[in-house]
C-alpha cells in the first residue's frame, strides 16, 4: 500500500516538471522580444518630439517668416561681399609678391629738402655728391650763387610748404631713385602748385641727379628735355644720357 500511494506522487511531480520546463522555454523569446522593441520605441518617441517641437515652433514663427527671411537674405549678401574683399588677399598670400620692395627715405635727399625749407645754400650743398658739386662748379654754380637765387626767391614770398614721399626703389649701379611731390606757394603762377621732384642717389648716399618740372637751383645748373623739365645732373649722368640719345 505504501508504495502505491507513493507512484501517482511521483509522475505529478514529473508532469510539474515538464510543465514549468515547457513555461520557461516559452517566456524565453517573450522576453527577448520585449528586450529588443525597446530601442525602436524609444527612436519613435523621439522622433515624436522633434516632430512636435518643430510643428510648436514653427507656428510661433510663421508670423515673422517673411521678417527672417529678409534677414537670411541680407546675411547673405553680407557674407559674399565679406569674401570678395577676403579672397583676393588669401590668393596673394599663396602667391609671390612681385612688386618692387619700396625704400626708405634718404637721408641725403631729406637734407637737401630741409635746405630748400630753410632757405640754406651750405645744407643743400653737402647733401650733393662730390661729382654733382665738381660738375655744379664747373659751371659757374658756388653755394654763394645758389644762396643768393634762395635768397631771392625768399624775399619774392616763394614757400615750400610741404614734402610728401612717394617712395624709392634700386636702380642699375647699386644706386638709387627717389619720387616726391612738393607743395610751394608762390607770387608767380608758373611756380604755384604741386611739383613732381625725382632724386637720384649713389651707393654712398648722396645725391648725384635731380630731375622735377620745378626747381629751385635754375639755369645755368639746369639740363631741359622735350616735355621742359627741367633736371640738375652731374658730369657722368650727362654723358650716359648723350650716348643714350638715338
Amino acid at each position: 500500500m505504501h508504495l502505491r500511494e507513493e507512484i501517482p506522487q511521483t509522475t505529478i511531480s514529473a508532469n510539474q516538471a515538464t510543465s514549468s520546463a515547457s513555461s520557461s522555454s516559452y517566456a524565453e523569446p517573450a522576453a527577448a522580444a520585449k528586450g529588443g522593441a525597446a530601442p525602436i520605441r524609444l527612436s519613435r518617441l523621439i522622433a515624436l518630439r522633434l516632430l512636435e517641437g518643430s510643428i510648436t515652433v514653427g507656428s510661433h514663427i510663421r508670423p515673422y517668416i517673411g521678417f527672417l527671411a529678409v534677414i537670411a537674405l541680407l546675411l547673405g549678401v553680407i557674407f559674399f561681399q565679406a569674401l570678395f574683399l577676403v579672397a583676393p588677399a588669401i590668393m596673394r598670400s599663396f602667391s609671390p609678391d612681385e612688386r618692387v620692395q619700396a625704400l626708405p627715405q634718404s637721408a641725403a635727399v631729406e637734407q637737401f629738402l630741409d635746405g630748400q625749407r630753410k632757405y640754406d645754400a651750405d645744407i643743400i650743398w653737402q647733401s650733393l655728391s662730390p661729382s654733382l658739386q665738381e660738375s655744379l662748379s664747373s659751371q659757374g654754380a658756388t653755394k654763394e650763387s645758389i644762396q643768393a637765387q634762395i635768397d631771392n626767391e625768399r624775399l619774392a614770398g616763394q614757400r615750400y610748404v610741404k614734402y610728401q614721399y612717394v617712395g624709392g626703389t634700386l636702380i642699375s649701379d647699386g644706386q638709387q631713385m627717389f619720387f616726391y611731390v612738393v607743395d610751394i606757394e608762390s607770387p608767380s603762377p608758373e611756380r604755384n602748385g604741386s611739383f613732381s621732384f625725382v632724386f637720384t642717389v649713389d651707393k654712398d648716399g648722396k645725391i648725384t641727379g635731380l630731375k622735377c618740372n620745378y626747381l629751385a637751383i635754375k639755369a645755368p645748373l639746369l639740363v631741359g628735355d622735350e616735355h621742359g623739365d627741367r633736371t640738375l645732373q652731374s658730369e657722368s649722368e650727362r654723358a650716359a644720357s648723350r650716348r643714350a640719345r638715338p
